[in-house]
């Protein structure tokens, strides 16, 4: 895959947030570039190859129900991606699950 989307949503009680960034692949690195600032930073294979790693690891786990936070990954294009999706429970639920 020679370009990509990396989409990241984080969620909590008190909002959340969005990134989208373009990824092109040169040579053995990738140049990635976030669309909300326009800044690039170049990361190494070793790096993407270790996300890749952790994301398809985490893959199909399974989802705490009335939690606080919530974070989603998404690397490929919306037909062909690794997804990671994950939610957390804080503050008092936490307390709550454990008891």
């Amino acid at each position: 895959m020679r370009s990509f989307d990396i989409e990241i949503q984080n969620g909590g009680c008190f909002g959340g947030s969005e990134e989208y960034f373009t990824v092109r692949k040169k040579d053995n690195t990738y140049l990635i570039k976030s669309k909300r600032t326009g800044r690039s930073n170049l990361v190494s294979q070793v790096k993407m190859d270790s996300l890749k790693v952790y994301l398809k690891s985490k893959i199909g786990k399974k989802e705490y129900g009335g939690c606080t936070s919530s974070e989603y990954i998404r690397i490929g294009s919306h037909f062909n991606s690794i997804d990671y999706r994950h939610s957390f429970c804080s503050g008092i639920e936490a307390i709550i699950k454990l008891l």
